[in-house]
């Protein structure tokens, strides 16, 4: 009788003879196969094991990881089924874990190319990681492993960088290596190894049997029994003692077995890391074969019977599968001692894995110390047992680290392919419930392509509100319905992403949207509502999609007149009021003060557009519209646009209201170029305010800097009738890193609020320390003025409120669930929702909705005051009812002039002006108006029955300044003039050489750097390789563009840097269009630059043969390696001066390049023609190049070489006293032909007189002139010896 098949030892094998054995019912029973796969009964019914499956150990391993608290390691597998399934199963759980597998490599079996993977993993890999330390999981065969350690060993003699790879090994190596390594002399490459193993227990009367038969065979004392049980017996005994049998004829080891004593035998048995499980199921077949045996041949019959020996394989194979059993149920005679001591339990489940009791370890965790491996933890009941103390490692000094101080295993900076890794198609967080409501909020910004999210978003409505929304969903699954649930995206202000989100939910097709416990899917028919979302752009494009299904919609935030539409948006709600009762209260608000001329700004999106429209719609025939201007509101968008909207509206200084419907990013963008073109304009401050609408609200980081330029404006906030800010707050201050129900998005908030970078991630950002593990959010940090995150809360407590009501009426039979009823009755559900009220203990009911479905509030309005010099506060002038009715509050609002001194304010539009007229606002006047316009009209007349007046006393002021600045100047060339040519020359290049303003590209504001750092232009978009500055100064007038480039305060960026000898230019820059040179070549000894160079080989060029030269020089800057001198080049060319000299000699290649070489020149006596012919070389007085700055001298402008012989520095020096002259060379023996190639006009740059390069950007460091309209024209006259200054006042 064939009881069945024990085996394969190893997973490969076993599934190929479980995959034989599936039909015929024979029993195959595993005891160290472990791949996952075999669990499978569908495609292998005859398999059972011992073993844990490797899902067990995939999980373990993945927990040890954890423990060690690595985050980024590499994986290495042998290309077994054992080595690909388990490392599969190990990346799936490490990536739920938040592990990234920087790099996964395989070995084959049947070739050994360990060497080559281990250098790969030192090359490629340990760079990128923290301390340039490492971990690596091997999942793999123990013939694989003893490759890669030989291999590490290997690199020893290359340094320590062997102690920088820290290794942790699956239970295929466990402790059976331990032996090679001893063999090998490998202690100290190994030591600090971690492995797995299956758990043993030590089996002494096993050991006593092993012992006694391997001295009886050394001996030669073995009876033929024991060769006949075994036949392998010899080859076991003389490979495990080193010996040879007396018997035998081959000599391997020269020492004879029946040498060694019984002490030196009993020294070298090892138990293995699997004699349990073969016990186990050698017990197994004889409890399986006892119990078919009393089943079929009856209690009390001894020997084969023949219901027994006819029970089939099939039969058989169901007994194995029952078999449950208890050592301590069988005779002690038979059972090793420690199996019954421990009373070891053996049964199967139902997909045929060994069920490990829990009282008892599955696997062992042993650590390599001292020369052999130490049990320092096991896993027990599914879970690591492990003390980190008792673990041992190692650094590069061979130094050993324990628990605190083990070796990290992190990303050191950004890691992008481990950020892609973990960063879902869709991104959400989930809390089950019967009853979902579906949040939108955006936490991170829009990118160009629209489907993608781009940067953390730190701005108001942001990560708090969606922290207000959970808090919400806790409120009320204790206190309206516990069976709500959330389901929350990350929208990332976009209308393409958002659509996305939905339509793919609702369409089965995001796959990610699976809860990861369980794998099931999100249902999406228990979504009852959703709340989002905060930009009206968004809000829209979800309304679109929403309405054909019929589901409510909250928005928090959105106020778009758009969505007032109840024939388009039939279910559509929002806590906050349409823009339409905002406009209305600020065209009242504008005629309160008797005031009736403005511009508008609006961003691009449907918030700023319509919140435009319906101001001009209140305002017709009552205010004129001086300028409407639209700028983007993409947070990647340049300020530039914005710079000129400013510009133009500040021109018409008669329109002193500026209202702003725009995000509050965008209230920064505006209040930067404001204060940009004040200080060189003096056009701003006292003479503009704003009237902000309620995305500014009343947040005191949006002003923060700009006090001087907000000071008397005005800004609209939507009001939050119920106060749960405190339950928020206690909410939100009890969340760290660690909590268990963060959103994915928590640790970019947490980042970005203290930062720091937090532990284990791989967005570190550069120059950041690490997060304190002790910090804590306070209430401080969590307060906010922002009020989306009420209205976030109102929404979310409104939605769960309307669903508990709908659902009361329309499934009576089941109100905790969602009935068919409540998608067929949209009209009934959205009824329930408007009639939602909301309270707090202690305040007064709330009802967040009107008939419309609008936000049942008004707003408040700020006018914001000085308290002391560079202190404003938000003060509450009025409050604006739902309907849009103005209550002033008695606090009058206070206007300020330029220096910060209370003024009386007016914008009006004079009764001449074009606009005005076509605006109509005079003939309502003269129609008969109220009170408060007739006399608005008195006070227009009044004020321009003074401008005559001042006009005649202004000209007579202009007129006596206009003669006093001609008599001092005269016979020199006027200021105007000159800087136009000045103006002209430097902006050449960039396509209109007039220098006109609607194609120039502008320097950027010198003032201080924007809050957020400027987007560069886009490369594409210049010249090739020219230093170019940002268009933010486009358009501005002649007058301050002179005054930009004379005070040198630009910013000037280099498309591909280079710094050599003094100079910084750049390597890709073009010149103008010169024909071929040829040079005539003569011998000439009389010359020596100092290179050593006796004789040289000269060529006579002129001044197009110098500047072809150089062109040659940069076209092949790449090979400028060699400081040998070349050829002379002597010019006569009056504009090359005296001092320009070429050498030449052989050099040691024939590569043809033009080599830079500064020497200093005493005869020289004017510029040389080689420092003025572009603007795109820079020659220092005192030059110190380095990845940091300049560390003295200054970089000089062409400009700034003239006739007079100065150069213009701090302290004006001389020519010749400068010394610095150029000169380039050529390898070869020979003139070359030097043919430049076709491009644009030279251009001029600027002087900086305290440099600083950076990242191939050059500043000037030195403070602005304090007075905006004084400046200093540093260009003396062509006739001026002595460099002095020429002063000129520009109005």
């Amino acid at each position: 009788m064939s009881l069945g098949i024990l085996g394969p030892p190893t997973s490969g094998p076993a599934v190929y003879v479980a995959g034989i054995l599936n039909g015929t019912n024979a029993t195959q029973i595993g005891y160290s196969s472990t791949i996952a796969k075999l669990s499978d009964k569908k495609l292998y019914p005859n398999f059972v094991r011992t073993v844990s499956s490797d899902k067990a150990q995939s999980r373990h391993l993945v927990e040890l990881v954890r423990r060690l608290e690595w985050s980024y390691i590499i994986l290495v597998n042998t290309d077994d089924p054992y080595g690909r399934d388990g490392t599969e199963e190990f990346k799936q759980l490490a990536k739920k874990f938040g592990i990234c597998v920087k790099a996964q490599y395989e070995l084959p079996i049947a070739s050994n190319k360990a060497a080559e993977i281990i250098d790969k993993i030192y090359i490629n890999e340990l760079p990128y990681a923290r301390n340039n330390t490492m971990g690596a999981v091997y999942f793999g065969q123990l013939s694989k492993a003893k490759d890669l350690l030989l291999a590490i060993s290997l690199k020893a003699p290359r340094g320590s960088d062997i102690k920088r790879l820290h290794w942790i090994m699956s239970d295929g190596v466990g402790t059976e290596i331990a032996e090679y390594i001893s063999s090998r002399g490998l202690q100290d490459t190994t030591k600090g190894l971690l492995t797995l193993s299956i758990a043993q227990q030590h089996l002494s009367d096993f050991k006593k049997y092993l012992t006694e038969k391997v001295n009886r065979v050394a001996r030669g004392t073995a009876t033929a029994l024991d060769y006949a049980i075994n036949p392998w017996i010899g080859d076991y005994v003389s490979e495990k003692l080193k010996c040879d049998l007396s018997k035998s004829s081959v000599r391997n080891h020269g020492v004879y077995c029946d040498t060694i004593n019984m002490q030196n035998i009993a020294d070298a048995y090892s138990q293995g890391d699997y004699l349990t499980n073969i016990l186990d199921a050698v017990y197994i077949f004889a409890v399986a074969l006892k119990r078919a045996h009393r089943d079929k041949c009856g209690t009390g019959t001894t020997g084969m019977c023949t219901p027994l020996q006819n029970i089939g394989q099939q039969n058989f194979l169901e007994y194995v599968k029952n078999t449950s059993f208890s050592y301590t149920d069988l005779d002690s005679t038979f059972v090793p001692r420690e199996f019954q001591l421990f009373q070891r339990h053996i049964s199967f489940d139902r997909n045929g894995d060994l069920v490990v009791e829990s009282s008892n370890a599955s696997y062992f965790i042993n650590n390599y110390q001292n020369g052999k491996f130490v049990h320092v933890g096991e896993v027990r009941d599914n879970t690591v047992h492990l003390d980190l103390n008792n673990v041992v490692m190692y650094d590069e000094r061979n130094s050993e680290l324990r628990g605190a101080t083990l070796p990290p295993s992190a990303c050191k900076g950004t890691c992008s392919s481990c950020i892609n890794q973990f960063k879902p198609e869709t991104e959400f967080a989930y809390i089950p419930g019967d009853i979902i409501i579906t949040g939108m909020f955006s936490v991170h910004w829009d990118t160009r392509d629209h489907y993608q999210c781009g940067s953390y978003r730190n701005y108001t409505a942001g990560y708090l509100s969606l922290e207000a929304f959970l808090f919400a969903i806790e409120y009320a699954r204790e206190h309206i319905h516990p069976s709500i649930g959330a389901l929350l995206f990350d929208d990332c202000y976009s209308q393409v992403r958002s659509n996305y989100i939905i339509t793919n939910f609702y369409n089965s097709r995001t796959d990610v949207l699976k809860v990861q416990s369980d794998g099931q899917r999100i249902p999406s028919d228990k979504v009852a509502a959703i709340v989002g979302s905060l930009a009206s752009t968004v809000t829209l494009s979800i309304a679109d999609i929403l309405r054909p299904l019929g589901l409510p919609q909250i928005s928090y935030g959105s106020t778009s007149t758009y969505l007032d539409s109840k024939q388009r948006y039939p279910y559509f709600l929002r806590t906050v009021p349409s823009d339409d009762i905002q406009t209305k209260a600020m065209v009242e608000l504008i005629k309160h003060l008797g005031y009736n001329y403005v511009s508008t700004i609006n961003t691009d999106g449907d918030y700023g557009r319509t919140g435009v429209e319906a101001f001009k719609k209140y305002a017709h025939q009552k205010i004129c519209i001086a300028h409407s201007l639209e700028v983007s509101s993409s947070a990647a968008s340049t300020s530039n646009v914005m710079y000129q909207v400013v510009d133009t509206i500040t021109k018409t200084a008669q329109a002193g209201i500026i209202v702003f419907f725009g995000d509050d990013h965008k209230v920064k963008q505006l209040l930067e170029a404001m204060k940009f073109i004040d200080t060189n304009t003096r056009r701003v401050k006292g003479k503009f305010i704003i009237i902000g609408s309620e995305a500014w609200g009343d947040d005191p980081g949006v002003i923060r800097g700009y006090e001087d330029i907000v000071r008397g404006s005005f800004t609209f906030k939507i009001d939050t009738p119920l106060n749960l800010r405190s339950d928020f707050e206690a909410y939100v201050t009890k969340k760290t890193p660690n909590s268990s129900n963060n959103t994915p998005w928590f640790r970019e908030f947490w980042q970005d609020h203290f930062k720091c970078n937090l532990p284990n991630g791989f967005d570190n950002k550069v120059g950041l320390p690490f997060c304190d593990t002790s910090k804590v959010l306070r209430k401080a940090d969590v307060i906010t003025r922002d009020p989306w995150v009420d209205h976030a809360i109102y929404s979310t407590l409104a939605a769960a409120t309307g669903v508990k009501a709908a659902l009361q009426e329309l499934c009576p039979s089941q109100p905790n669930n969602i009935c068919s009823a409540y998608f067929q009755n949209p009209d009934k559900v959205v009824v329930n929702f408007k009639q939602v009220e909301l309270s707090s203990p202690g305040q007064a009911k709330y009802k967040p909705f009107n008939v419309e479905g609008n936000g049942d509030i008004g707003y408040k309005i700020f006018n914001l005051q000085q308290k002391t010099p560079g202190e404003i506060e938000y003060s509450q002038v009025f409050s604006v009812s739902g309907t849009g009715m103005l209550t002033p509050l008695g606090n009058d609002p206070i206007f300020y002039d330029d220096i910060g001194r209370e003024q009386k304010f007016t914008s009006v539009c004079p009764p001449n002006q074009t606009e005005c007229s076509k605006c109509n606002i005079y003939a309502v006047m003269a129609t008969g108006g109220t009170p408060m316009q007739e006399e608005r009209t008195t006070r227009i007349m009044l004020y321009y029955v003074s401008i005559p007046m001042c006009s005649v006393l202004f000209i007579i002021v202009v007129v006596y300044i206009v003669y006093t600045a001609c008599k001092r100047r005269k016979g020199k060339k006027s200021v105007d003039e000159k800087a136009n040519g000045h103006l002209n020359t430097a902006f050449a290049a960039s396509g209109n050489i007039d220098g006109s303003a609607d194609t120039v590209r502008w320097p950027e504001p010198p003032i201080r750097p924007l809050p957020d750092p400027p987007i560069p232009v886009d490369q594409s978009e210049q010249s090739s390789g020219y230093m170019y500055a940002d268009d933010r100064l486009k358009a501005l007038p002649e007058a301050l563009r002179l005054v930009m480039l004379q005070q040198n305060s630009a910013l000037r960026r280099i498309h591909k840097p280079d710094a050599e000898l003094g100079s910084v230019f750049d390597v890709e820059s073009s010149f103008s269009t010169y024909a071929p040179v040829s040079c005539s070549s003569k011998r000439d000894t009389s010359f020596d630059p100092g290179s050593g160079s006796g004789s040289s080989h000269t060529c006579i060029c002129d001044s197009a043969g110098l500047t072809a030269c150089r062109q040659l020089s940069l076209n092949s800057h790449s090979d400028r390696d060699s400081p040998h001198t070349s050829w002379d080049c002597h010019s006569s060319s009056p504009r090359c001066g005296s001092g320009i000299s070429y050498q030449t000699s052989e050099c040691p290649s024939h590569t043809r390049y033009c080599h830079r070489h500064a020497h200093r020149d005493s005869s020289a006596t004017s510029p040389t023609y080689s420092q003025v012919v572009n603007g795109m070389l820079r020659e220092m007085k005192s030059p110190a190049i380095s990845p940091g700055e300049h560390s003295s001298g200054s970089i000089a402008d062409v400009s700034s070489f003239n006739n007079s012989n100065s150069l213009h520095d701090d302290s004006p020096l001389s020519a010749k006293s400068f010394g610095k002259d150029v000169s380039w060379s050529q390898k070869g023996s020979s003139c070359p032909v030097l043919t430049p190639s076709p491009s644009d006009v030279p251009r001029n740059y600027l002087h900086f007189k305290n440099p600083h390069y950076t990242n191939g950007h050059i500043t000037d460091n030195r403070p602005v002139v304090p007075s905006p309209t004084k400046m200093q024209i540093e260009n003396p006259s062509s006739n001026s010896e002595s460099g002095e200054t020429i002063s000129g006042t520009f109005i």
